[in-house]
């Protein structure tokens, strides 16, 4: 196993692999020692054909005694959204409020409303950062500058599990 996180270190898009086998990964073993899990953090060049390369050379390993699964944001497929369905939604919606209102204005007002109130938080929530300080938002205690950047970078790492159960 300690040869495929090697690999796994080695290839293009990978930053860093923190071993169960090592003092940082100590932790990652379970007590009964049935489970172990490596945590694989991939650099901002890590596209999907690299990160197919490190599931390839992960999976190699798997076999009748040793069972291998990924995790994290990398190895799950996201459904991509699709905003026509959305649109789609509002003409049933439309139509239910023209019968119950039996008024086009007063059916297409709560529409209106909503697609005005849906727009209006997407741009607060987009606008916000660039608006605001992050450090006067900080709680006491809380990370700033550089670690704080250092501490976001790691939350979007992608996990590697290998063992009998995967935990989260």
């Amino acid at each position: 196993m300690t040869s495929t996180l090697e690999k796994v270190a080695d290839a293009p898009g990978v930053a860093a692999v923190v071993s169960p086998y090592t003092d940082a990964g100590a932790q990652q073993i379970s007590e009964d020692a049935s489970t172990a899990y490596a945590t694989v953090t991939f650099d901002a060049t890590a596209d999907d054909a690299r990160i197919e390369t490190v599931r390839t050379l992960a999976l190699a390993e798997s076999s009748g005694s040793l069972r291998i699964a990924l995790n994290g944001q990398a190895f799950t497929a996201t459904p991509a959204s699709n905003p026509a369905t959305e649109g789609l939604g509002t003409v049933p919606a439309f139509l239910i409020l023209l019968l119950a209102f039996r008024a086009v204005w007063m059916a297409a007002l709560p529409i209106i409303t909503a697609v005005a109130g849906v727009g209006t938080a997407a741009l607060t929530v987009m606008l916000s950062p660039r608006l605001t300080s992050r450090s006067g938002l900080s709680a006491p205690g809380a990370p700033t500058g550089r670690r704080g950047r250092r501490l976001g970078r790691g939350v979007g790492r992608r996990v590697w599990r290998a063992g009998g159960r995967c935990g989260s």
